[in-house]
């Protein structure tokens, strides 16, 4: 991925920065190999007990419950019961070996886990520190299906993507890579410096430091092309035969006010502009549903867009600022600034805000629904983070897991 670009939410920038800076001081030892083998001087996988090695297994993944997946700036990766907060596995994976750096040079990088996807039983999850590598884990007990080497890496500088794996009809889009979901075994690669934003209809979208290309499926053979005014700060949404992504810097053609950062909306058949909005810059990915996308750009606001036009139907100003991405069930919006948010779908009415005891120096992952319940997690200044299960109709609290190391944000599946 990319971090040439610096976003603005300092706790996280300068965590993002140190992590990177680590990473740059690369061990001598092969690490993974390509049969998808950890070995001991590349990354290490164990419970995080550390006394228990976590097995592999294959073949057809046992079945599984909902969970709440959430994985961790230090290398964890955790599966919690979303009626209850508890653990029901977590593995922990280390970057080790030989680092021949100068003496000035940090210790061994620290293993950063991306947001996880849970999918037909299995959790797929991109782990940087030492490259960047894609692991698949049964859900039912977090034992160990595949791993590859996909150079995937968890980056929030500028697209607070936490690099989140797609998949689509059996395939595992990760970093530059399209993986068999089964078994990890490497089909073809994107020919430059894209990363995939989204498969929709037999069309891949992906996306580079100042560009959003489409690809078919099934050739590979480039569609279109569009590049931005300036460098993007979001992963791309395609939904309703429109792709929608933001910029974080801002240079406006003659019209628009200059440095405001924009929301593009495209033409996915053609990549045709269809209409740009100074929304300030992105936060997070946007959200389509009835003919309204939802954004949160700056200065620290969610906004509701007209689909076909891009004009504004409603916006909410928040106290603090956000890269989260929003989250629309049943004519509600979700959302987290300052605290957890819902708002009526159609004029942006406050239905609860739940603060959580929100503050300058803390920040809130994106939400995740399932059953009734809003999950999503709190980050203070120093990076300890709390998980929170909330009435999704209320705001009320359900459980609360704390002592957790900054997470990465959850994603509720089976």
């Amino acid at each position: 991925m990319f971090s040439s670009a610096r976003h603005i939410f300092l706790p996280f920038c300068a965590l993002a920065l140190f992590v990177s800076a680590l990473a740059g001081c690369s061990p001598q030892a092969a690490g993974v190999g390509d049969a998808g083998q950890a070995s001991d001087r590349g990354y290490a996988l164990t419970r995080c007990t550390g006394q228990q090695a976590v097995p592999t297994r294959t073949g057809t993944p046992p079945a599984s419950q909902p969970a709440v997946y959430a994985g961790s700036v230090g290398g964890k990766l955790y599966a919690f019961s979303p009626d209850t907060g508890a653990v029901r596995w977590c593995n922990r994976i280390m970057v080790t070996g030989t680092f021949p750096c100068p003496r000035s040079c940090p210790p061994p990088p620290v293993a950063v886990i991306g947001t996880p996807l849970g999918a037909q039983g299995v959790v797929f999850v991109c782990v940087s520190g030492y490259g960047g590598y894609t692991y698949a884990f049964n859900a039912r007990d977090g034992s160990l299906r595949w791993l590859r080497k996909t150079d995937c890496e968890v980056v929030s500088i500028p697209f607070v993507d936490y690099a989140l794996p797609i998949e689509a009809d059996g395939v595992l889009y990760t970093g530059a890579y399209a993986l068999d979901a089964q078994d990890g075994k490497m089909l073809w690669r994107l020919p430059m410096e894209e990363s995939f934003g989204a498969v929709v209809n037999g069309v891949i979208y992906a996306y580079s430091q100042g560009a959003v290309y489409a690809f078919d499926a099934k050739d590979r053979s480039l569609r279109w092309s569009y590049t931005l005014d300036d460098t993007i700060g979001n992963v791309p949404t395609v939904a309703d035969g429109s792709v929608y992504v933001g910029d974080i810097n801002g240079n406006g053609p003659s019209g628009m006010t200059p440095g405001l950062p924009d929301t593009y909306a495209l033409d996915a058949a053609t990549g045709a502009l269809r209409w740009r909005y100074e929304s300030g810059m992105v936060g997070g990915s946007a959200v389509v549903a009835n003919g309204v996308v939802y954004i949160s750009g700056f200065p620290c606001a969610l906004y509701a867009l007209d689909a076909a036009r891009g004009k504004l139907r409603w916006r909410y100003q928040a106290d603090t600022c956000s890269s989260s991405t929003p989250i629309v069930i049943n004519g509600v919006v979700y959302f987290t600034a300052d605290g957890a948010y819902a708002f009526d779908a159609s004029d942006g009415t406050v239905r609860w805000h739940t603060g959580l005891g929100a503050n300058q120096g803390n920040r809130f992952t994106s939400p995740t629904v399932m059953n009734g319940a809003l999950y999503l997690g709190k980050i203070d200044g120093s990076g300890y983070s709390t998980l929170y299960a909330l009435d999704a109709s209320t705001g009320a609290e359900l459980w609360h897991e704390e002592g957790i190391n900054q997470l990465s944000p959850s994603q509720a599946g089976d």
